[in-house]
């Protein structure tokens, strides 16, 4: 007779200050060795964030006060390709190419998210398989630390509706415009 197993899921809850109860699975957990820099005693972390948004958030769950804006590194910078030696891989078990996820850091500044700037440089390399993450950084010096996600033109268009929206909400005539309109590509565009 075969021995029946059953898989159990673990489910857990952390309060976050950003998102309120926060509940993810166990197998969710992303494992950071090192941490991240800047968060060295924070080991683990959960992605969070609506599937149809490509903003999400690596939320600590040893620190409900930490949690930082990621995204895919080609929705900012279509034409990105991180040179990630085998070496830096290591502390990840060396996956496989087809095993790893790559995701950026942002930057949004408050009241002024068209100013939000893309951490090139130092991306989040994560291994799918055993949920291991490193933040990596990399050699290369045509990546910035600070890359604008919106083009100028789109950024200067963001400030003067954001500016029109104050002054109309000063005046008491609550009018908005979307910045959606304005496109959402990379700093390219």
């Amino acid at each position: 007779m075969q021995k029946l197993e059953i898989e159990v899921n673990s489910v857990a809850q952390i309060e976050t200050s950003r998102f309120g109860t926060l509940t993810y699975n166990e197998e969710d957990l992303l494992f950071f060795p090192r941490g991240i820099p800047g968060f060295s005693t924070l080991l683990h972390w959960v992605v969070s964030g609506e599937e149809e948004n490509p903003v999400k958030w690596l939320q600590s769950v040893d620190d409900s006060q930490v949690a930082l804006p990621i995204t895919a590194p080609h929705l900012v910078f279509p034409d990105y390709n991180a040179v990630i030696t085998k070496d830096e891989l290591e502390e990840l078990e060396n996956p496989a190419t087809e095993h790893l996820i790559i995701l950026v850091v942002l930057t949004i500044p408050p009241e002024k998210a068209w100013d939000m700037t893309a951490n090139l440089r130092a991306p989040i390399v994560i291994n799918t398989v055993n949920r291991r993450g490193k933040q990596i950084l990399l050699n290369e010096e045509d990546y910035p630390i600070r890359f604008y996600c919106f083009s100028e033109e789109k950024r200067a268009f963001f400030a003067e509706t954001a500016a029109r929206n104050r002054a109309a909400e000063a005046e008491g005539e609550g009018i908005s415009a979307s910045p959606a309109s304005a496109g959402s590509e990379g700093n390219g565009s």
